[in-house]
């Protein structure tokens, strides 16, 4: 009886695995944005082992999280406060309709801007997009944010956002025509916007499409690099250089967040990455002819 109960038991833990691997992902409607050719859902995903994930993505978008998780928007209803979906997972198709207050309440004058309990990262992400410029933040904490709020237009929107941001223990600082500087309100003294003062390689007048060391919109995406690989492109940015692998940092680093809402000159990146690390008391230096190091540097 020992030994036939054995495989027994090894076939039920199998098909237990198996379950648990199909069990389809928890997702959350966590915002609804209704704008002028910008009708969007704020999104959660939850696996079966608590890794979560965010996303925003408009009518007629999909994504694909992994090789056996993919999303799609068939609808956001503004008024209904839902988002229908297309989820497909583990070759599985299933329409899901996702509602924002957890009951479908229907309402003709219900704002552009609705979040309930959307990570903040979410926002920023909607931050930069409507104020057009690309945020720059140091290491913030985890934190959702709930709101309603009317806009007609990328500005209105902007500014709500910035308020909502405010009510919630943040600051935006405007750093010249493409950055923003968001930090929690009790350190906005770490700002120094300084991007004003940077001269690009590439001449005034050329355009932007003809200057050779302009970075597109969105090509630098960083969602929580690891500083190393940062500061191995910061090295080949500042002169085909690569960083000092036998050092390390002198401290702790926490993930680099760092997303181009705007294209950027060469000059501009690093500038922005020189901002980064140096809200983690980090700078990044040359030394001898092709190496760069990581020095500590002193709070201001």
């Amino acid at each position: 009886m020992k030994n036939s109960s054995l495989p027994s038991l090894l076939l039920c833990l199998s098909l237990f695995s198996v379950s648990i691997q199909a069990a389809p992902p928890q997702v959350k409607l966590t915002g609804i944005i209704n704008m002028p050719d910008y009708k969007s859902a704020l999104l959660e995903i939850t696996d079966t082992i608590d890794h979560t994930e965010t996303t925003i993505l408009t009518e007629g978008q999909a994504e694909s999280f992994s090789p056996k998780l993919r999303l799609e928007i068939i609808q956001v209803n503004p008024v209904k406060r839902t988002a229908k979906l297309n989820l497909t997972a583990n070759q599985t198709n299933s329409i899901i309709t996702l509602a924002l207050d957890n009951e479908t309440k229907s309402s003709a004058d219900a704002p552009a801007i609705q979040f309930r309990n959307a990570d903040l990262n979410q926002v920023l992400r909607l931050y930069a997009k409507f104020s057009n410029r690309t945020v720059l933040h140091p290491p913030l904490p985890s934190i959702e944010m709930s709101c309603n709020a009317n806009a007609t237009n990328e500005t209105d929107a902007a500014e709500a956002l910035a308020k909502a941001l405010n009510k919630n223990g943040y600051t935006n600082i405007l750093d010249g025509t493409k950055f923003v500087m968001v930090l929690r309100s009790d350190r906005a003294s770490m700002a120094h916007p300084r991007s004003a003062e940077i001269k690009s390689s590439a001449p005034a007048p050329d355009p932007p499409s003809t200057r050779t060391n302009i970075i597109p919109a969105g090509e630098i995406n960083f969602p929580g690099v690891d500083p190393y690989q940062v500061a191995h492109i910061y090295a080949e940015l500042i002169g085909g250089r690569k960083f000092d692998f036998n050092t390390r940092f002198p401290h702790y680093v926490d993930l680099i967040h760092f997303v181009s809402q705007t294209p950027l000159s060469k000059e501009e990146v690093i500038y922005a990455l020189d901002t980064l690390f140096a809200w983690q008391n980090i700078k990044l230096i040359p030394i001898g002819k092709d190496l760069v190091q990581a020095v500590e540097i002193k709070p201001e």
